[in-house]
């Protein structure tokens, strides 16, 4: 069996997306007095407690963390309210979709960093987000059952079982069992 080990990595790769900042600037139809708050909203539609939140937000705003916070790892959107008179709206500024699809096509320094920049128009102004990308690469030993990695080993595995085996058994036959210490398979 032929494995493809560049594939096996690009399945294995994976972002961590980290917010590092916001511009806002409302348009006419905003109203001194309005409060404004950020969110993380997941695929449940549960609303994280606010990023950032101001109350009399002025017309323009900026806000930065003193770290870049941390992204779900999937499947959310980040959101904008806005307040006022017991009217409240609600807007997309940036989603996990768009920052996905600019994170496969950015291009990355030699850390595995990129910076990437979201410009969107909402009901109430303009937003650019800013998020900072890093390439991760899981280096955990858990093997799901139907990765290529998984599909490796059992065929490695039936082949040792079946004494057709192309490695190598250690251990040995200890009070009436075989006892295989180990199995070092040179099948792929």
């Amino acid at each position: 069996m032929n494995v493809d080990f560049q594939r096996l990595e690009r399945l294995w790769a994976s972002v961590e997306v980290l917010f590092a900042g916001i511009e806002v600037n409302q348009d006419s139809t905003w109203s001194p007095g309005a409060n404004v708050s950020l969110h993380v909203l997941n695929s449940f539609d549960n609303v994280r407690d606010p990023l950032f939140m101001e109350k009399n937000c002025p017309k323009a705003f900026q806000w930065k963390p003193s770290r870049p916070e941390p992204m779900p790892p999937r499947d959310w959107d980040f959101i904008i309210k806005y307040a006022k008179d017991g009217i409240e709206q609600t807007d997309v500024v940036a989603s996990y979709s768009a920052i996905k699809e600019m994170a496969e096509q950015a291009e990355y320094d030699r850390d595995g960093v990129a910076h990437i920049k979201i410009k969107k128009k909402f009901s109430f102004g303009e937003a650019t987000c800013r998020f900072k990308v890093k390439k991760m690469h899981q280096t955990s030993s858990s093997v799901g059952p139907n990765s290529p990695a998984q599909i490796v080993i059992n065929n490695c595995i039936r082949t040792v079982n079946g004494d057709a085996y192309l490695g190598d058994i250690s251990g040995g036959n200890v009070g009436g069992r075989n006892n295989v210490n180990s199995i070092v398979c040179a099948c792929a």
